[in-house]
């Protein structure tokens, strides 16, 4: 059975997870960008397996949804997922560098009966953009988890099964501990 991962946001970030994943066997990787050039340029560099238009559609056939924009953008999209038709076990994931508001959120997720795992790959690039976007960029790099309190181990290992590609070092963290690690 095929995994589909869903990357919205496809910057540095964003752009090199999405590239890690297509590693992962069994997985196909969508990616939506607000910009539309950004799409095109995603598209044309095969970020992903395929840049979808419609953000809707795709996040309904997702397994997995990872969140590659900004930290206050990541809280305005995680309010309107709370409205969107997804599968009933999609494990949607962020990349944000602060946890506090996007926990919350994620707490909100939960309470709709949906699994929020936050995350924070701690690597980045002097260069910024789709066209930055390396498969190696997290490479030995800390990746860190926040799982919500009392998440379900097969959850946190779904998704640590599909970021292992990214050949981060993965920790689980508390978002309080993380924040003020970071």
């Amino acid at each position: 059975m095929t995994r589909n991962v869903l990357v919205i946001g496809l910057g540095l970030i964003g752009g090199s997870i999405a590239l890690s994943c297509q590693k992962a066997p069994d997985t196909k990787v969508f990616g939506y960008d607000y910009n539309e050039k950004t799409r095109a340029q995603a598209a044309k560099l095969k970020i992903v397996h395929e840049v979808v238009d419609d953000v809707l559609k795709a996040a309904s056939m997702a397994d997995i949804i990872i969140f590659g924009t900004p930290v206050n953008a990541t809280i305005e999209w995680l309010e309107q997922l709370k409205k969107w038709p997804l599968k009933k076990n999609v494990i949607v994931t962020d990349t944000g560098s602060t946890k506090g508001l996007i926990m919350e959120k994620g707490a909100e997720l939960r309470e709709c009966g949906i699994t929020f795992i936050g995350g924070h790959p701690m690597a980045g690039s002097h260069k910024s953009g789709v066209q930055a976007a390396k498969a190696h960029l997290f490479e030995n790099a800390y990746y860190m988890l926040t799982p919500l309190h009392n998440e379900k181990e097969d959850n946190i290992n779904a998704l640590e099964q599909l970021l292992k590609f990214t050949l981060a070092k993965l920790v689980r963290v508390d978002a309080h501990e993380h924040d003020h690690m970071t």
